[in-house]
């Protein structure tokens, strides 16, 4: 392996460098997850009793049942000469216990050379509360092809696999899992930004990506020349006023409509700049009406200056009565080629190795 200044390399020997240090690091990785079971080992509570008491250092289990207990404070030993916290060299060492003694095929793989730790190491994960039994059917459907198929489909198998040998626990992490719903918002940057995490279940999450690429779309209809993803963040602010968002989505798909008779380019490619089309004016009636009246244009139409400044595209609240249509009626033709490499949205089907 060559170890002097990388410039002296050619093309071919720099790359067979990289192929030997990356085949160095998968064998310690192999080494290191050898290293936390010999510390398990050495650790087991046979060579020094576990006391119940308060403050006495108690008996751990990282890798769930089946696999052998440890000493609660040695994890923390092991993780100082890994860089890790207490808690994350208990995992690892749970990961190791788990890869032994309830996946031993997924483990012989590992040793061999013939799986990447890392993904033996997230099966384990999965694993950790399965019984012997029920990991032993996980691990003679995936030791195989742990390193023939992407990340996520090899996540997906396991999954699966998992339904299908213990289908109590497997039901018992979906009520879990939606216990964890929410959604959750993060604190105001210096910039006026703010971050969203949503939760939810899956058809509610495709339904609201929907609206907000309806309305995304519907702004670039009527002359937003921003982004997709810039025009997807407005629509957050957009989407949480129903008349406007309703008044918004008619008008687009009224222009859309109007402009299907242009053979010069398609309809998304035509802003509504003429007189001609109603590009309705959003309004704010009620308390803050006086308010909102000062900010008045010359034109003596009433604006939302969070809004309109952001958008520039008004719609009305007054009498906006459409609820907006399914996401096929309101895209019309849908994003544009160049929506789509906008949105850069990643489909779960990676091959990373990270």
């Amino acid at each position: 392996m060559f170890e002097g200044d990388l410039r002296d390399l050619s093309a071919t020997e720099l790359l067979s460098s990289v192929g030997e240090h990356h085949a160095e690091q998968r064998r310690m990785e192999i080494r290191l997850l050898e290293h936390a079971l010999q510390w398990a080992d050495l650790n087991h509570p046979d060579s020094a009793p576990c006391r119940d008491h308060p403050g006495a250092e108690r008996c751990l289990n990282p890798g769930g049942p089946g696999c052998p207990p440890i000493r609660e404070f040695v994890a923390a030993e092991f993780g100082a000469m890994m860089g890790l916290s207490a808690g994350s060299a208990t995992n690892f060492i749970g990961r190791a216990l788990v890869l032994r003694h309830k996946l031993p095929r997924t483990f012989a793989m590992v040793l061999d050379g013939g799986a990447t730790p890392w993904k033996a190491c997230k099966i384990a994960d999965e694993c950790r509360d399965l019984s012997e039994a029920a990991a032993a059917i996980v691990d003679q459907k995936v030791a195989g092809i742990i390193d023939t198929i992407s990340a996520q489909r090899l996540a997906n198998i396991v999954k699966a696999a998992i339904r299908t040998a213990d289908p109590e626990a497997a039901e018992a992490a979906a009520k879990q899992k939606a216990r964890e719903r929410g959604v959750y918002v993060g604190q105001s940057d210096d910039h006026g930004t703010k971050s969203i995490w949503v939760l939810a279940a899956t058809g509610d999450v495709i339904r609201f990506d929907s609206a907000i690429d309806a309305i995304a779309t519907a702004l670039k209809t009527l002359g937003d020349t921003d982004t997709l993803q810039r025009r997807r963040a407005k629509a957050i602010g957009i989407i949480a006023d129903p008349p406007f968002a309703a008044a918004l989505l008619t008008t687009a798909r009224d222009h859309t409509t109007n402009n299907q008779g242009d053979t010069e380019a398609p309809p998304e490619t035509h802003p509504a700049t003429d007189p001609g089309t109603a590009i309705p004016t959003r309004k704010t009636t009620g308390a803050n009406a006086d308010t909102e009246a000062d900010t008045d244009t010359d034109a003596g139409l009433p604006t939302d200056a969070d809004t309109d400044a952001d958008t520039g595209v008004t719609a009305s609240r007054a009498g906006a009565t459409h609820r907006p249509a399914s996401s096929d009626q309101d895209i019309g033709n849908g994003r544009t080629d160049d929506d789509h490499r906008d949105r850069d949205h990643d489909d779960g089907d990676g091959d990373g190795d990270g």
